[in-house]
């Protein structure tokens, strides 16, 4: 089965496709990478969809992982990653395809860190997580989102 996993921002998204066995017992991945949108907060949002759509359209996913949305004191920086959420989960919908939404504190329990630390420590950790067990030295969006598809394969596989 294929698996794409996002971590859905409206400057940067990383997004990986995994490969997984049907009872799970191997995986790997199929391609990662990035869209970053330019412009106006809408047109960032309506180019990440598109891209989103084309890669849905592309690689015919059965499932497709999304990062619900961090609840941080930016009320416009959440509202505006509501935005994105919701209208990501729209597109899956209508694409007929299974969507789950993973908390980041939940796809974060990889790495046994206490909940009190910061942004900047946990994106070093995602990095320095999918270096070591992927041998991919990648951006922290991209990272992220190799987090959560591969958290979302070992929770499958009861490790988690």
């Amino acid at each position: 089965m294929l698996v794409l996993s996002i971590d859905q921002s409206t400057t940067c998204s990383g997004y990986c496709i995994f490969y997984f066995d049907e009872k799970f017992k191997s995986h790997k991945i199929v391609e990662y990478g990035r869209c970053k949108p330019k412009g106006s907060v809408d047109n960032r949002i309506s180019e990440t969809w598109n891209f989103f759509e084309t890669m849905i359209g592309d690689y015919k996913p059965s499932l497709i992982l999304l990062e619900d949305v961090y609840c941080s004191t930016n009320k416009n920086t959440f509202k505006n990653l509501s935005r994105l959420l919701g209208g990501l989960e729209e597109l899956v919908n209508t694409k007929g395809v299974e969507v789950k939404v993973i908390a980041p504190s939940e796809w974060r329990k990889l790495f046994n860190i206490p909940p009190k630390t910061k942004r900047n420590d946990l994106k070093k950790l995602s990095k320095n997580y999918v270096l070591e067990n992927f041998g991919l030295s990648v951006i922290d969006d991209v990272a992220d989102s190799v987090c959560i598809g591969y958290y979302w394969y070992l929770k499958e596989r009861g490790e988690i």
